[in-house]
């Protein structure tokens, strides 16, 4: 961790950082597997190799840069074995809580984007309202998605070795921790709500 920020001087955000990696080290593929039943309310079956590969993405990526606001946090992650398991992209998984939201839900609205940094000249976005149901399609931007098409048989445009339900399960593990379990929460209660209708 010291080799990774040798560059921060501030000690308070440094142990920040370190503890937040300590954090996402100890989230493992079964954690992001049981979110994803959770918020489908039905059992998922998913290759072992699939969650072997999950496994080594919480295992090896970190976060660099954490950022509290009001209502928005972000948090900027070197992400490996994304892609495949050797690559590296640098990622910024930002939440937006409140009245910044777009939801239909009162008191409280959640909105996770996920965007690529990538040097090409499509950029890869995926943005996710907590308040919907599990589908995709594509926007001018990216990838819009919700959790309906929580299925094993839908792929996820962002990455079509996993399925939507899964990348979204997979990168909601890695929102702000500050906000992380928070999130997880209103995502559950707003899955118990739409699963009763």
């Amino acid at each position: 961790m010291k080799l990774i920020y040798g560059d921060i001087n501030d000690k308070a955000r440094f142990d920040q950082l370190v503890d937040a990696n300590l954090h996402l080290r100890r989230t493992t593929a079964n954690h992001v597997l049981r979110l994803w039943e959770n918020l489908t309310n039905r059992s998922q079956s998913v290759n072992s190799d699939l969650l072997s590969e999950i496994d080594h993405i919480l295992s090896c990526s970190y976060y660099y840069d954490l950022n509290a606001k009001s209502n928005y946090y972000s948090a900027k992650l070197v992400l490996i074995g994304f892609n495949h398991p050797r690559s590296q992209s640098k990622i910024c998984v930002n939440l937006c809580i409140g009245e910044c939201g777009t939801s239909s839900c009162s008191n409280y609205k959640g909105e996770m984007t996920v965007e690529f940094d990538e040097n090409s000249k499509e950029r890869r976005c995926l943005s996710f309202i907590g308040s919907t149901t599990f589908a995709s399609m594509m926007c001018k931007r990216g990838f819009y998605c919700n959790m309906k098409a929580g299925s094993t048989e839908v792929s996820s445009d962002i990455c079509p070795r996993f399925s939507v339900g899964l990348v979204i399960c997979l990168f909601t593990m890695m929102v702000h921790p500050v906000r992380r379990t928070e999130f997880i929460s209103y995502l559950k209660n707003i899955g118990s709500l739409y699963n009763r209708y």
